[in-house]
């Protein structure tokens, strides 16, 4: 990753797109095996709607290093855009082989199912995503005494909290843990009355047949609430879902989606 893309790309961001292509396309005469200097070139021809020699560039830089999940997801966009649907399809899942927890990814090849009115598959697309984007916010979450402590907060539906659970899964079995338990209503109450609430997510423990357990502390949700509530993309994931399951004939789940999403965009 040369200097001179990087640049290009900063260029790029102010608004200059022309002249963050020149330069982008100056560092690919300097730099032809760097990979990201044809990424480069490709993002500034995509914003100029040049999408046929977007996808050329993304492409020549996939041939220097195809392991690069951010360029499958934007050659995937650029075919999207040139109508190429199955070609984005398929760059979207390459991207999500190479990181399953690439929930951009996920959002990408769920738009393209619904413009190929597959809106089943685009619905399955968009709650995987929305499951991916949670773990990665569970692989950053770090269980410390001095973590904020959040309140116990509930939306109508609780669309949230299956993807919290299955995230608070998700970590206890990649730790090695052999169950998880979650939290009596009667231990939440203890936890909310305490003077202390410390920021502790979790606790592991090791019953009478030596079993090892991860016993999930009310702060792990509301800290995950918290989290997916802040989370744009989260809040996109449920808004798009909705889309596809108005057109699926699924009324009443569309505008349990759609509630969940305004009391999330609540301040």
């Amino acid at each position: 990753m040369s200097d001179a893309s990087n640049n290009a790309l900063q260029i790029f961001q102010s608004g200059d797109v022309q002249q963050g292509l020149s330069l982008a396309i100056d560092a690919v005469d300097q730099n032809p095996n760097d990979w990201h200097c044809h990424y480069a070139v490709g993002v500034c021809l995509r914003q100029l709607k040049q999408y046929s020699d977007a996808c050329n560039a993304y492409e020549n830089a996939l041939r220097l290093d195809a392991k690069q999940p951010p360029v499958l997801l934007a050659l995937s966009i650029a075919r999207q855009l040139n109508s190429e649907l199955e070609k984005s399809v398929s760059a979207a899942k390459l991207a999500i082989e190479l990181d399953s927890d690439y929930y951009l990814a996920y959002n990408t090849l769920g738009m393209t199912r619904k413009i190929q009115g597959d809106f089943e598959k685009a619905s399955l697309n968009y709650e995987a995503g929305a499951q991916a984007l949670a773990r990665s916010i569970v692989k950053k979450l770090v269980n410390r005494k001095e973590n904020s402590s959040f309140p116990h907060v509930e939306t109508t539906h609780n669309l949230w909290l299956p993807y919290a659970t299955k995230s608070a899964l998700f970590t206890t079995v990649t730790d090695g843990l052999e169950q998880m338990l979650l939290p009596t209503s009667e231990m939440a109450e203890r936890y909310y009355n305490s003077q202390s609430n410390d920021g502790w997510l979790w606790e592991d423990v090791i019953d009478a047949e030596e079993k090892k357990s991860r016993l999930f502390l009310p702060n792990f949700f509301g800290t995950m609430f918290f989290m997916l509530k802040h989370e744009p993309a989260f809040r996109n994931f449920l808004g798009n879902r909705s889309t596809v399951l108005m057109a699926m004939g699924d009324t009443e789940e569309a505008e349990k989606h759609l509630l969940e999403v305004d009391e999330l965009s609540e301040s």
